[in-house]
Formats: structure tokens, C-alpha cells, sequence
């Protein structure tokens, strides 16, 4: 079981590795950073196609997760302190143990850098943020702060791509009332429950939105489930592996109860300002067209602000908006090697 050591303090972070792809010398590493309450195993059905893409994938636990250094209550309660400026300092550090794994791949596993031959992209180095973890993406990119100029000195000659998957849009700052229960608000769910009840939401497949335009309160009202959720097909023994749901009490609440004015602040930063951090790493975000509100509504709120235009002599980051169709939520475990062919593509 492979283990990064990310600082001095010892934090440890689990992760697994495809290795490197058959006959591909200059291949691109992915890393996969899971969500809210299913660990890095939610990848797992990915990596048997990542050499036949020319990848590496490695997928990586965050803090709390199977393996890697739980968070302390002193840490979980920074993300919800009363100053600001201590909730800046706690999703700072969330995204900065991202950074810290991407330095330790690229020092560490001797992957190779960014090369450019007769105009086409060889190599380097693309991460993945799934849901609740592109809160750290966000802080990588749009929190001057949290990346050391070390660790910028190393990213800098791999790091080409960031993908932020079908995120809540509350991580963008923007939690629309849509006039829906949910598993955090519905009463009638016991609070012993609401981990199980999230993962059937979360993993359920709802009417398909054609496009962003598509994107509005009545039509997320007016969506209707489907099919069976992920978590309800997936079998017993992945299911008690993958899933963790302890910490959505935990970890998983306390990034989603940080102030919405900074997450807002962290996404117009990343997208409107691309010079200030890593200005050549473009931002490829994926929407996944069937799955909850909550995540739909994400793609709305980018469409809109890349209409806008960036402040006088700051830059917009190169970013595309790319809609993944006929799929939910966790599409990863579902279509695994649809999602690596997708990856490979928007590289």
C-alpha cells in the first residue's frame, strides 16, 4: 500500500497507481481526487484502461480517508470559525495537501515533464477534482497563498491541465433555493440516516438537461429519477470498502459550511485572473448532464461568469465547459473507460 509523506508535521496520504502506460515513454499522470464520503476506490474501475489512453492515473485519499491522516477537531472547526480569515486559512490548507501530493508525484515517481514537439502537448502532469474536493483546485488557483513559490518552481514544468468534476455549485459560492429536499434539509430524514440517504441522492440518475440554457429552477423541479442510483447497484464488498460515511459530518460539511463569499472569491480569482497563479494550467470543467441540482447548477454559474470580462490587466484562464452526456453523478464507477477516453481528449 503506497503512502505519500507530504510534510513535516507527518500527514500521510494514501494513494494507488495505474503505473506506467505499456510502450508510452512520454505519457501524462492524472491524479483523481475524490469527494464528499466514497474514498479513492470510486476510481478503481478507471486504471485497467489508463494504458491502453497513454496515462498514468493515480487516484489519492484526502484527509479523513481510508489510510490517510485524519483531521483534528481543531482543524474541522477552522473551516466554520466565526473570522474569516481563519475559514480562509482552513481551505487554504485544504488545498495546499493537494498541492503538496501533486509536488510529491512529480519529485517522487519520476514521471515525465511537459514537452512540446512539432506543436503538440507530450507528458506532464493533470488532476482531477470531483466534487467536493475542487474546493481545493479553487484554493490552489485562486488563493495567491496557498502555493509556495517552491512549489510552484516544481509544478511549473508539468502541471497542464486542472479538471473540476461536476462540483456543488455551493463551492462556487452560489446555493440556489430550489424549493427541493435534500438529505441535509428534508426532516423527515433521522440524522443517523443522512450519510445513506446522501449517497442514494447523490448517486441517483435524474432527467437529462440538453445544455446550460436548460439550467433553471423550474426545469431542476420539474426532473425526475430514472434509474437506480450508483450505490444501490454497486456490489457489497465495494460498497463497504468505497464508501465512508462517518465523514460527512465531518470533513465533507465543514469545506461546505466555509463562507460562500470565499469560495465565490476562489472561483472568480481562478477564472478571471489566470496570471496570478500557474497562468499556463487550463481549467477543463465537466458537467454531467443527469446529475442532482446541486452539481448541475455549478455549470450555469461558470457559463456565466466566463461571459464576463477580466478587470483591467488581469487575464482569463483558459477554460472549457464540457458536458459528459447520460451521466450521473458518479459516472467514473458506472462508465469508467468513457471517463478516462474524456480525459484523454481535453488534456
Amino acid at each position: 500500500m503506497p503512502f505519500a509523506h507530504i510534510d513535516e508535521k507527518g500527514t500521510t496520504l494514501y494513494y494507488a497507481d495505474s503505473g506506467i502506460p505499456s510502450g508510452v515513454l512520454d505519457y501524462t499522470t492524472v491524479v483523481l481526487i475524490h469527494g464528499a464520503t466514497l474514498n479513492g476506490g470510486i476510481f478503481e474501475r478507471m486504471l485497467p484502461y489508463a494504458s491502453k489512453y497513454g496515462l498514468r492515473l493515480i487516484t489519492m485519499n484526502m484527509r479523513d480517508y481510508a489510510g490517510s491522516t485524519p483531521y483534528t477537531l481543531d482543524e474541522l472547526s477552522e473551516f466554520t470559525s466565526s473570522d474569516i480569515e481563519v475559514q480562509a486559512s482552513a481551505l487554504r490548507n485544504f488545498g495546499r495537501e493537494f498541492a503538496c501530493f501533486l509536488v510529491y508525484v512529480c519529485q517522487s515517481l519520476g514521471i515525465p515533464a511537459t514537452t512540446v514537439c512539432s506543436g503538440k502537448v507530450y507528458g506532464g502532469l493533470a488532476f482531477l477534482a470531483w466534487s467536493l474536493s475542487t474546493s481545493g483546485l479553487l484554493s490552489i488557483f485562486g488563493d495567491h497563498k496557498t502555493l509556495s513559490d517552491e512549489q510552484k518552481a516544481v509544478l511549473q514544468p508539468y502541471l497542464r491541465t486542472a479538471f473540476a468534476y461536476d462540483p456543488p455549485s455551493i463551492l462556487y459560492g452560489a446555493d440556489p433555493d430550489v424549493g427541493l429536499l435534500t438529505p441535509f434539509n428534508d426532516p423527515a430524514t433521522p440524522d443517523g440516516e443522512r450519510s445513506t440517504a446522501f449517497g442514494t441522492w447523490v448517486s441517483g440518475y435524474s432527467t437529462a438537461v440538453p445544455d446550460v440554457a436548460h439550467i433553471t429552477l423550474e426545469n431542476m423541479r420539474s426532473r425526475r429519477e430514472e434509474r437506480l442510483p450508483t450505490l444501490h447497484t454497486m456490489p457489497t464488498d465495494d460498497f463497504e470498502r468505497i464508501f465512508e460515511p462517518d465523514n460527512l459530518a465531518r470533513s465533507c460539511v465543514a469545506v461546505m459550511q466555509a463562507s460562500p463569499s470565499l469560495h465565490e472569491r476562489h472561483l472568480r480569482r481562478t477564472f478571471l485572473d489566470a496570471d496570478a497563479v500557474l497562468p499556463d494550467v487550463k481549467v477543463v470543467a465537466l458537467w454531467c448532464d443527469r446529475s442532482v441540482y446541486a452539481t448541475i447548477w455549478s455549470a450555469k454559474v461558470l457559463h456565466e461568469l466566463l461571459q464576463e470580462q477580466p478587470a483591467p490587466g488581469q487575464r482569463m484562464r483558459n477554460t472549457s465547459l464540457v458536458k459528459i452526456e447520460n451521466a450521473n453523478h458518479i459516472y467514473q464507477w458506472d462508465e469508467p473507460e468513457r471517463l478516462v477516453q474524456i480525459l484523454h481528449d481535453n488534456i
